[in-house]
């Protein structure tokens, strides 16, 4: 490898670097723009100084490598002479098929192991069963490249191209569900990756520029990641919320800056206020009156303070005593689309009317990110770890609300109240989960059908739902 060739693949590669890096600013920079030209300008600007040294130093790596492998070649003639040879044709369209075969096993694979409980034990059987089909794929690949070699198989071609299509539309379709998650700007750093590598490996002025070429598109980055540094801590956050490939870069920068290892990152907007202190940190139990802050939230816990007390509102309670009870929850229900609580689009009409007659609290928080767990804490007003859990069959999806934990319908029954609730056949909430959250209900409905598949919820029953509800309630 020579200087002049590792100067020649430098220019491309970070040419390309940079397009990529461009491409994800652009990405998140569409998403802020209902905000306004300046505040998308400025998170392009964020996005350009993340990525501009992580992709300066893969550049690098790359032009190592291509440039030891290629000396100062363009890789499409690399490309273009190798693949015309018939012996490397021949292997491609076995090794197409079978690889694509080799996929199709792996993910049945993972599917079937997925459901061990047992974390590490799914991960050594899946390891131990892929080494097995790798090995079954080499040795049905070796055979068939034996067969084919030294004449021409006219099948093979539409054969391997219809493998390929079927098992990669089958791989599709059985991920759909997960894949309609994905922030679909996810191809846009990788396609313009691909399309200035692509262009600039054609382009011999640019080869023939070499380092300065390269020197010019390092300095850019470098700028770029001076302005990052200058930013406020709501850079990091931009770009967690509306980044497409910036949120796992960002974790991982706040997981390589952990210097303490508390789990927290003094980078990033990672909330550690001692990145050299492991015992203080936003995980941290707070002790008051030490001197120290020691969860990072608003200095020493034990300075004096006065909670204030809300305002009650006249019409929004009625009689104090007797009044119906009617609880409504809303799957990862977000504030900021609500419109009955500021939303810009009017999202919920009805609740937004509700509210003008109604006790609106502006801030409250889930005692657990888990629904199980925060409909637990909901009904027994007690923290989920406060609950007391017992343990229950291995094919059940949780542990069971013990007897001693207070319930609230259980308490509403036992002062005349007729207890009612109407949900969809999520099976944790079912009665055949046995989980506990029926105790009390008089009438616990879970008929109304829900489809769930990949962690993602189709269809609306909530109409069907509410139906039921009002026919209980007419009967009541």
């Amino acid at each position: 490898m020579t200087r002049r060739a590792l100067a020649s693949q430098l220019s491309v590669v970070l040419v390309a670097c940079a397009a990529a890096a461009l491409a994800e600013a652009v990405a998140g920079a569409a998403r802020v723009w209902p905000e306004g030209a300046w505040p998308a300008l400025r998170y392009a600007s964020w996005s350009l100084g993340l990525w501009a040294i992580p992709l300066a130093l893969l550049g690098l790596l790359l032009a190592i490598l291509l440039a030891g492998l290629l000396d100062e070649d363009e890789l499409g003639v690399v490309l273009r002479e190798q693949w015309s040879v018939p012996a490397r044709r021949q292997l491609l369209l076995v090794a197409l098929p079978l690889a694509a075969l080799l996929a199709a096993i792996v993910f049945l694979l993972s599917r079937a192991v997925a459901r061990f409980r047992n974390v590490e034990l799914a991960a050594v059987l899946l390891s131990l069963l892929v080494l097995f089909a790798l090995g079954l794929v080499l040795a049905a690949g070796a055979w068939l490249l034996k067969s084919v070699r030294g004449r021409t198989a006219r099948w093979l071609l539409p054969a391997a191209a219809g493998l390929v299509v079927a098992v990669s539309g089958w791989l599709l379709v059985q991920a759909r569900s997960g894949l309609a998650q994905l922030n679909p700007w996810l191809v846009a750093a990788p396609l313009a990756f691909l399309l200035a590598f692509g262009l600039a490996d054609r382009s011999a002025r640019l080869r023939g520029l070499g380092l300065r070429a390269a020197a010019a598109v390092w300095l850019a980055l470098l700028a770029a990641w001076g302005g990052f540094l200058s930013a406020d801590a709501r850079a990091a956050a931009a770009l967690v919320a509306n980044g497409a490939w910036s949120p796992p870069l960002v974790s991982a920068l706040r997981a390589l800056s952990d210097f303490d290892r508390d789990g927290y990152s003094g980078w990033l907007a990672g909330g550690d206020c001692a990145p050299l202190d492991a015992a203080v940190s936003p995980g941290a139990r707070e002790v008051p009156g030490d001197g120290l802050d020691n969860n990072c939230i608003a200095g020493d816990g034990g300075q004096d303070w006065q909670a204030r007390r809300p305002s009650w509102g006249s019409r929004a309670h009625g009689e104090i005593s007797n009044m119906n009870v009617v609880v409504v929850t809303i799957e990862t229900l977000r504030h900021d689309h609500a419109s009955f609580v500021g939303a810009p689009r009017d999202t919920t009409p009805e609740l937004r009317a509700l509210a003008k007659e109604s006790l609106v609290f502006e801030r409250m928080y889930s005692s657990a990110p888990h629904t199980r767990l925060a409909i637990a804490s909901l009904f027994s007003s007690l923290s989920p770890s406060q609950i007391e859990w017992l343990p229950q069959a291995s094919e059940k999806r949780m542990r069971r609300i013990g007897p001693s934990t207070p319930w609230l319908p259980e308490l509403l029954s036992a002062r005349g109240y007729e207890t009612i609730a109407v949900l969809s056949d999520f099976a944790a909430f079912t009665a055949e989960e046995d989980a506990g959250f029926e105790r009390g209900f008089r009438h616990y409905d879970t008929s109304t059908k829900l489809q769930y598949r990949g962690g993602t919820m189709w269809g609306f029953p909530a109409a069907q739902q509410i139906d039921k509800a009002i026919a209980y309630l007419q009967r009541a």
